[in-house]
């Protein structure tokens, strides 16, 4: 015990493959319709879905699974629901399933994570194999001797248990505070919400070379040429939103309130201005008009932009040439110009909802939370 009396807990050393079991998800062809199961891909945001498609689930949920051909330490995720994975995604199979669940699974993943470390993305790969030779730290029972190698009986799974549910209840409440100082705990749909969401909206579709045009970087920037001074360097990636540090070495400086897409799809929009790299082949687009993007509106195209994730990969890299005639969906003036007025109040609306679930949440797990003390 330390001074304030609590027990130091004590950690083993465990393989990953001693715990788990690693290999491919089943994958199968899916269709471009809709529909109400996750599909996996190789993605750092959304817990790794790209889309909800129609085909029926390949795999089960209650697991955990990452990513094989990028960033692999961002793509760890707890699968809870049924699901169809990309055919670079990895599952990982308990081998002793009864005494997991979605708590211990979510420990799990941050002891494995620690173990990773950083370092592997789509030109290092972080495969199976590596996985599998990963050192994680487990809690051991108090009432388990020390010894040299322990079992997987000797994992206290209790604790581990428990100390996810404490880590909730603490960022729940960090949560809570940081609403209400930053005034965010604002999120009622008010009438004239309602009216924009009622409102009937005609929509037509614009070639995105009619909107954007687009450019690239001049110099080939690199993780060497990180010094934390200058502009931000964009990469492609979805970690840290593709944003691989600062530099004040001389290159193009794009605009901000600019859209960045990358080789696999992801568009982030840019409020602030920017360098880019060469070898990651991710571009900028600006409005072809030559006035500047508003947030709201840079968001909006943005989440149009997102379907590119869906249709783009390493072996099937996303450009300007291969985009540039996609049709998007925009909604239109009685003039039939973009109507640039409803996309920033639908966004606004939007954020509003978004603000509306996460302090649902926060408030049934608070609720929850009170009932356990009582």
């Amino acid at each position: 015990m330390n001074k304030n009396n609590k027990i130091i807990k004590r950690y083993g050393q465990y393989k990953v493959d001693d715990l788990f079991d690693i290999h491919p998800t089943k994958s199968c062809k899916v269709s471009g319709e809709k529909g109400k199961t996750p599909f996996l891909s190789n993605t750092a945001l959304n817990n790794g879905i790209t889309k909800y498609v129609k085909e029926k689930p390949t795999e089960k949920g209650g697991m955990i699974t990452f990513s094989d051909t990028t960033e692999s330490e961002k793509t760890v995720f707890y699968q809870e629901r049924d699901y169809i994975g990309f055919s670079h995604i990895q599952g990982m199979y308990a081998r002793n399933k009864e005494v997991w669940n979605k708590n211990k699974y979510l420990y799990f993943i941050g002891a494995f994570i620690n173990g990773i470390g950083k370092g592997f993305n789509y030109a290092n790969k972080f495969n199976r194999e590596k996985a599998k030779n990963v050192i994680v730290l487990m809690p051991i029972k108090d009432e388990v001797k020390e010894k040299e190698k322990y079992d997987i009986e000797d994992i206290d799974f209790n604790y581990m248990e428990e100390r996810i549910k404490e880590l909730e209840e603490e960022r729940i409440k960090e949560l809570d505070l940081y609403l209400k100082i930053s005034k965010l705990d604002n999120y009622v749909i008010n009438e004239e919400d309602k009216k924009i969401l009622n409102k009937k909206i005609r929509f037509k579709g614009f070639k995105l070379n009619d909107i954007f045009e687009a450019s690239n970087g001049d110099i080939d920037l690199q993780q060497k040429d990180v010094n934390n001074k200058g502009e931000y360097i964009i990469t492609s990636g979805d970690s840290n939103n593709g944003i691989l540090g600062k530099t004040d070495i001389k290159a193009k400086i794009f605009d901000k309130n600019t859209i960045t897409v990358d080789m696999f799809g992801s568009a982030y929009f840019r409020d602030y201005r920017y360098k880019m790299v060469t070898h990651a082949r991710v571009f900028s687009l600006k409005r072809k008009d030559k006035t500047q993007m508003k947030l709201n509106e840079g968001l909006y195209y943005v989440s149009l932009l997102r379907l590119l994730k869906s249709k783009h990969s390493y072996n099937d890299i996303c450009s300007w040439k291969k985009i540039q005639n996609n049709i998007v969906l925009l909604p239109i003036t009685e003039e039939e110009q973009i109507d640039y007025n409803y996309m920033d109040k639908y966004i606004e609306i939007m954020k509003k909802k978004t603000i509306k679930n996460v302090i649902e949440y926060k408030d049934e797990i608070i609720n929850l939370t009170k009932e356990v003390v009582k």
